[in-house]
């Protein structure tokens, strides 16, 4: 089993966020792409690949000679150098009707799929160019996954390497070096193409004396944590438990034997206490074979490859590695005159050598499994918009979203983030909206700030039309806006809000009756001034109009009222691409309010219009987000304990959630405290995207880990939380270089570590900035 390092070539990353786009019609996003391009050049990008090589099995004895005998006259063709023989149609048959059983019974979780020929030329480059920085992403079948066309495609060809065990090369003849090869435990790799390349392979030597216990003990997994690259290959023997056990009854006779021949007494050191610890091993090993009839003995040997430009720098790696591990009490080490020996067990295909074996220890599946050897870190989506990077492991990938491709594929594309002020919501949020008009969307925007960030980066990413709900230029009169039919709907809304009535009470009838959309249209009603004359008007007939009318005038004649109700503000208009709602100074109920019925019923006329005007403010959201002749269309709506507070708010952000995937619609929310502002458990749970920045405060951390689907109570989390997400100075400011860090969760119920990068261009970078003021300084 092989674990190797794979740089990311940025092309790809670049590849990835034009996938499924038409270039031509988001110029502005292949700008972005090209700028992402550069950045990612300075950024370095890996991930660690990993293949499953297994001798296929003959089928009896007569095969096994036929098999014998071609490879045997393969090598004389080749000392002779005559032209190879090739397999017979009906060998090549069988070897892949054997290898196809093998790819059946390995778990689907691991998504096995046949390594490609390009695939085994990368995975021979890399060997021998360890350490030179010249990998590029790991190749996929070209072809279709035919081989012989594949092999003419991509000019596949692995290239014999030249091996120097200890340099030898690089000494004159005449050093005494040469006597000293204790100390050039290395090998120099060469090819036709002229690299040197210095590697370091040591095997694994000794273990902890208690065995390999999990957790805490995942060994293999532990390799990408280091900041080093660096390769594992594990060879491995399986033998049943049945037969196991057989062969340990003959080695406990044998250590019996050994008892009673020593001559060392009961002393503490020397035979006797080495023969104690056989005993036990022997007994931990029969115990784990005893608890399951599908449980197997592995002699297994493990080896960790590094390499450099020079010895001087593959030692050194391999000494880093090395001492990460001893503190461990794992002991790796490089075998004197067997790295030659070790190069090639990293090697697919190569039968185990005698070093091989005699570096082997012997464990059992279970606790192999528990070094870890398989780890996925993939986070996010295969594509779309470039968010930053998976930083889970010393092996960062990149990060992306992709809401729309969700949605595709029958799943919400919202997303919620949590986090204190300062931990990089906003910037989140914004740099994701930025992102969605890059790639041909649109977005509108809900945003309570004192500075009206969002207009200001709106209007720097796109023609936004910017709507300032206590200083309008646009009126947001729903039938005016929609219609009779979409606007009657959300009107009702609307003055269920402002009235505080039942739909179901007598004057809760009279509002349905006076804004059915067959009403509105008999009596000509194409605006809420219009309905508010009709309704005090001696024509109307609904039962409780007079009632109603005296009651909306209370508000329309506030100054929050010329939203609604001024006629000569021109209707906003729906042909923008980003449309961004500021509610600055907007009063609204605060939980007490909401919760306490005395207090709810003393509501000021302020709070309760500024309520009905977020629960307005859903509505028009909703039905931009949700019109059928659109693409992606997202609604972010900042600080959302201002929406969720309001029951038909959430009921509109449940429909996002729940319905959205039809109209290609998705909403994504911010909060402080994410279990509170959310919604409902439902509304929550529904969300699948989340994601977790700094949160100091220890009861806000525990509650947002709760939300995030992690353990509250886990205290090395609640400390990476509140301490190490994004970590700030004496001075409030983040440590340069860590910005942007979270926790996430993704539609996968993947966890890892993430850092948001800025957007590459700079007017992005600008655009995206918190405060307006800084942002205009900074340009």
């Amino acid at each position: 089993m092989f674990g190797l390092t794979a740089d990311l070539d940025p092309a790809s990353v670049a590849m990835r966020m034009l996938e499924g786009l038409d270039p031509e019609n988001c110029p502005d996003w292949v700008d972005e792409v090209e700028a992402t391009l550069d950045t990612l050049e300075t950024i370095p990008l890996g991930t660690r690949a990993f293949w499953l090589s297994v001798p296929l099995a003959t089928t009896g004895p007569l095969q096994a000679i036929k098999e014998q005998a071609s490879a045997a006259i393969a090598d004389i063709s080749d000392v002779l150098a005559m032209p190879r023989t090739m397999p017979s149609e009906k060998t090549i048959d069988e070897a892949l009707a054997r290898a196809n059983e093998i790819g059946r019974v390995i778990p689907k979780v691991f998504e096995p799929r046949p390594i490609s020929p390009a695939e085994q030329v990368w995975m021979a480059l890399h060997s021998q160019q360890r350490g030179l920085g010249n990998d590029t992403t790991v190749p996929l079948s070209t072809v279709g996954g035919d081989v012989t066309e594949e092999i003419i495609h991509t000019g596949s060809q692995i290239p014999n390497p030249w091996l120097d065990e200890g340099g030898q090369s690089d000494l004159p003849r005449t050093s005494l070096e040469i006597l000293k090869p204790y100390k050039r435990k290395f090998l120099k790799i060469a090819g036709p193409t002229g690299l040197e390349s210095y590697q370091v392979i040591q095997g694994l030597t000794g273990i902890p004396s208690a065995g390999w216990q999990f957790p805490d003990a995942e060994w293999l997994s532990y390799l990408d944590k280091l900041p080093v690259d660096a390769d594992w290959a594990i060879r491995m023997s399986t033998t049943d438990a049945e037969t196991a056990k057989k062969e340990a009854k003959t080695q406990e006779n044998t250590l019996d034997e050994q008892y009673t021949q020593r001559t060392d007494g009961e002393r503490i050191t020397g035979t006797g206490s080495e023969l104690d610890m056989v005993a036990e091993d022997m007994a931990l090993l029969q115990s784990t074979l005893n608890a399951s009839d599908r449980e197997v003995k592995v002699e297994v040997t493990a080896m960790i490859a590094v390499g450099g430009r020079t010895a001087e720098e593959a030692q050194e790696k391999a000494r880093f590695v090395a001492e990460s591990y001893k503190g461990n009490d794992f002991i790796f080490d490089p075998p004197l005159g067997g790295q030659e020996d070790l190069w090639w067990q990293m090697q697919p295909g190569v039968p185990h050598s005698r070093l091989c074996r005699e570096l082997s220890k012997v464990t059992t599946g279970s606790d192999l499994a528990a070094a870890v050897p398989l780890v996925s870190t993939g986070l996010g989506a295969s594509k779309g918009s470039f968010v930053g990077k998976n930083i889970s492991t010393e092996r960062q990938t990149p990060l992306f979203l992709d809401p729309e491709g969700s949605m595709m594929g029958n799943t919400s594309g919202s997303c919620a983030v949590g986090g204190e002020t300062g931990a990089g919501k906003t910037f989140f949020m914004k740099k994701e909206a930025g992102n969605v008009i890059g790639m041909g969307g649109r977005f509108v925007a809900v945003d309570h700030s004192s500075t009206g960030e969002w207009g200001f980066f709106a209007q720097s990413v796109t023609d936004a039309t910017v709507v300032e709900i206590l200083n309008p230029q646009y009126s947001l009169d729903p039938l005016r806006i929609f219609g009779l039919r979409a606007g009657s709907r959300i009107t009702q809304s609307l003055f269920a809000s402002v009235l505080n009535i039942e739909p179901t009470s007598d004057l809760g009838i009279a509002v349905a009756d006076v804004l059915d959309p067959e009403y509105l249209a008999e009596w000509k009603l194409t605006s809420l001034g219009g309905v508010l004359e009709h309704l005090q008007s001696e024509q109307c007939e609904v039962n409780g109009a007079d009632q109603i009318a005296r009651r909306i005038r209370v508000f329309s004649r506030k100054d929050i009222g010329r939203v609604l109700f001024d006629p000569d503000l021109p209707a906003l208009s729906l042909d923008s691409r980003g449309i961004v709602f500021l509610t600055r100074e907007l009063e609204l109920p605060d939980g007490d309010d909401l919760k306490t019925p005395h207090l709810f019923a003393r509501m000021s006329v302020e709070k309760i219009l500024g309520r009905a005007i977020y629960t307005l403010l859903s509505g028009i959201g909703r039905e931009i987000c949700f019109k059928d002749d659109w693409d992606l269309a997202v609604m972010f709506i900042s600080e959302a304990h201002h929406m969720t507070s309001s029951p038909e708010c959430e009921r509109d952000i449940k429909a996002f959630v729940r319905e959205g995937r039809k109209a290609k619609a998705a909403i994504y929310l911010d909060s402080q405290d994410p279990d509170e502002d959310f919604g409902s458990e439902t509304t929550k749970g529904l969300i699948p995207v989340r994601i977790l920045m700094r949160q100091r405060d220890e009861t806000l951390a525990r509650k947002s880990l709760k939300w995030l689907g992690a353990d509250p109570e886990d205290e090395e989390l609640l400390e990476m939380v509140m301490k190490d997400l994004s970590p700030v100075d004496e001075n409030e400011k983040v440590i340069p270089g860590r910005e942007g860090e979270g926790f996430m969760r993704d539609a996968r119920n993947r966890y890892g570590k993430i850092q948001v990068l800025p957007p590459a261009l700079k007017a992005r970078d600008i655009a995206v900035r918190t405060t307006p003021k800084e942002s205009v300084d900074a340009a």
